[in-house]
């Protein structure tokens, strides 16, 4: 998300293989390339099913 200053994936899939992901990368152009992965249990979504950007911050910034 362009809004917390660096592109930002998580991922909430179990037994997910992080080299999967690298080698998408790869694939996409320098400008669409994902700086940093996480991997969650659970996406944060507000009550209306939609990202809840402000707990998904809050995570990003635990996890750096």
């Amino acid at each position: 998300d362009e809004r917390l200053g660096q592109r930002v994936v998580l991922v909430s899939i179990k037994n997910f293989e992080p080299e999967e992901l690298y080698k998408l990368n790869e694939k996409l152009p320098k400008y669409k390339r994902i700086t940093k992965s996480f991997c969650v249990d659970e996406i944060p979504l507000l009550i209306s099913g939609k990202l809840d950007r402000l707990k998904l911050q809050t995570l990003v910034e635990k996890l750096t």
